[in-house]
């Protein structure tokens, strides 16, 4: 199983071929105080996959596929967890999940009802692909990122 770090290298060696940055990871200081206040608003603890994620690179828009960034990194250019949740919750249907990440017709989440991680179809809310953890579905967002390339 391909680790974050190795995928996220693979994705910025390819972004650099192209001009493109990638953001660097947000600091602990940062992570600490978001992490508290997604706990609050959202009732989702960021899990250890997740916030590792963040410390490699905070939020990544690649390919057609974003992951929110934590909002602690202004170089990062991308919508961050809290405001795309605000957004993504005005619609009550969608307030059991915490968003992490999109692409045009997937929304990839926590269904904090059931505890888990799931792929949803963004219109039907159809949950199709479940995953263990926040890495194991951050690391088949990356995958798709890079699989888009070919």
């Amino acid at each position: 199983m391909e680790d974050l770090a190795k995928l996220l290298n693979q994705i910025k060696a390819e972004r650099v071929k192209w001009g493109d940055h990638t953001p660097s990871g947000a600091s602990e200081e940062c992570l600490s105080r978001i992490s508290g206040q997604i706990s609050q608003e959202f009732g989702y603890m960021l899990d250890p996959g997740h916030l590792n994620f963040f410390r490699l690179c905070d939020g990544l828009d690649n390919n057609g596929y974003l992951i929110y960034s934590s909002g602690c990194n202004s170089e990062a250019n991308v919508e961050d967890l809290i405001s795309a949740n605000r957004a993504w919750h005005e619609d009550s249907e969608k307030k059991i999940y915490t968003f992490i990440a999109e692409s045009g017709d997937s929304l990839f989440c926590h269904n904090n009802n059931r505890g888990i991680y799931c792929m949803l179809d963004r219109y039907s809310l159809d949950e199709y692909e479940e995953y263990d953890s926040a890495e194991e579905l951050l690391r088949s967002v990356l995958k798709k990122m890079i699989d888009e390339r070919t």
